[in-house]
């Protein structure tokens, strides 16, 4: 009984749902810079001058951001590679 139930509720829900949405059409030339653990030191620099030269339109920025606790400093870093109006994603990590 317990069984047909079950079976009855998956039914009944996959029935009822929806598929995917369409695509989102996107910018077959879209760059996307993923990064993480940076800190901010020399190293992070040029990380940020690659994306930069590479021409990246966004990052995404996987937690680790800054040791030392500064996010000011941090926030500088990318601003005067990649400027204050650069799209900079970040996720806690």
């Amino acid at each position: 009984m317990l069984a047909a139930l079950l079976a009855h509720g998956l039914e009944t829900a996959l029935g009822r749902a929806q598929g995917a949405p369409d695509p989102i059409p996107t910018d077959p030339e879209l760059k996307v810079a993923f990064i993480g653990d940076t800190g901010n030191g020399a190293g992070f620099r040029r990380v940020l001058e690659l994306i930069k030269s590479e021409g990246a339109h966004l990052v995404l920025h996987q937690g680790d951001f800054d040791y030392d606790g500064n996010a000011r400093k941090f926030l500088q870093t990318i601003d005067s590679v990649l400027g204050p109006t650069f799209p900079y994603l970040a996720s806690v990590g």
